[in-house]
């Protein structure tokens, strides 16, 4: 199959959408599909990508100018509208629900003659926290109006939970035989152990100083509520607070809040898969305080380390962390947060079961294994 995976961002930009959209490639081309990332090249905070054409870990990726940014998650970039006209895909796969992309491509579609298959994966865009009013009210009225519009002519919505397959049928009206629930994977080179010794020799960490490590990976921006573990960090002063991750604008805020701890370390830099397996090699819990969460491809990750985690209930996350590796916690309970992780930390045993445990579950989600049931939606539309 000829497949076309659209992602308004793309490597070297990081997050959970980039990196489903990297890996489902990966894997598509491994299988012997002929797979092309298409993308923008806006870099977000940093200055624009230059190059339009390139190979990235083996994935072919199309770049098209972005003219206009309407958000900090919105772009538009015309040539995508044009690149599709000419193409001859057989797949075309828009990743997000409330995109331009998703027009885009529909509006293509309609006009080719040899029309490929839109399929479309939400990752999850409905939050079960309150956003702004104003911003509450347009996503409404899209959803009313081009929303319904679009999921009558979209092939196939992949859904990464349950819960979000539920909002398609229901809110939109979409037969339950063009949704299926595929839910995010993690690359199978975190089944493979890192170095702690590593970690703390790039880290600058004195061994033997803190009487555990707490690590936290995502997008640094308010709504992954990393602020929300200062009491945490406040109260045990013997336990080492690792965050990381690429700045979406609110680094210096954050660095504000619980920066100017002593046990805490804080960075923007990109992590490459060795030195994150590295990080969960020397951590004792990973934390996850998202005020919401699609999915949390990150928790994937740590679990296929063997790294028990803490993460917030409201999203994706809500529906396959389980009890016997994890717990689920509301986001912004300052204080609960912190009786979680000291209680925790201070039961070793139980903190081994629950690594066992997650390493087990973990082994289900392999992109591999993923990628072939995303093939099988893509083969049962072409039939």
């Amino acid at each position: 199959m000829k497949i076309a995976q659209v992602s308004t961002f793309f490597h070297p930009v990081t997050g959970g959408v980039e990196t489903h959209a990297l890996e489902l490639s990966r894997e598509l081309s491994e299988q012997g599909h002929d797979v092309t990332v298409l993308t923008s090249d806006s870099a977000k905070q940093a200055p624009r990508i230059s190059e339009k054409r390139s190979r990235y870990l083996g994935v072919e990726v199309r770049r098209f100018r972005a003219l206009v940014r309407l958000s900090p998650y919105h772009v538009f970039y015309p040539g995508l509208f044009f690149h599709l006209l000419r193409s001859d895909y057989d797949i075309v796969h828009v990743h997000g629900f409330r995109k331009l992309e998703v027009y885009v491509a529909l509006l293509a579609k309609l006009l080719k003659r040899k029309k490929y298959k839109l399929v479309v994966t939400g990752h999850n865009p409905f939050p079960t926290t309150s956003r702004r009013a104003r911003f509450d009210m347009l996503v409404s009225l899209h959803d009313r109006t081009l929303g319904r519009l679009f999921t009558r002519f979209c092939d196939h919505m992949i859904a990464l939970v349950r819960s979000e397959a539920k909002s398609y049928v229901q809110r939109f009206g979409m037969s339950k035989d063009r949704v299926s629930v595929i839910p995010n994977g993690f690359a199978e080179e975190y089944l493979q152990p890192g170095s702690a010794e590593r970690f703390y020799d790039d880290w600058q960490i004195e061994d033997g100083k803190w009487s555990a490590i707490v690590a936290g990976l995502g997008r640094i921006n308010q709504a992954k509520g990393f602020q929300y573990l200062k009491t945490a960090i406040e109260k045990q002063k013997k336990v080492l607070f690792v965050i990381a991750g690429g700045d979406d604008g609110y680094l210096s805020k954050l660095r504000f809040e619980i920066g100017g701890y002593r046990n805490v370390l804080l960075t923007e830099r990109f992590l490459s898969t060795e030195k994150i397996r590295d990080m969960f090699a020397a951590t004792d819990l990973f934390v996850f305080p998202s005020l919401h969460e699609a999915f949390g491809i990150v928790l994937l990750e740590a679990l296929a380390a063997g790294v028990p985690v803490v993460s917030t209930d409201r999203g994706g996350t809500a529906e396959f962390v389980r009890t016997d590796f994890g717990v689920l916690l509301p986001p912004g309970d300052e204080e609960l947060w912190h009786d979680t992780i000291a209680a925790l930390l201070a039961d070793e045993k139980k903190l081994a079961q629950m690594g066992a445990a997650g390493r087990d579950y973990a082994g289900r989600f392999t992109w591999g294994k993923i990628s072939k049931k995303v093939a099988a939606v893509y083969t049962s539309l072409l039939q």
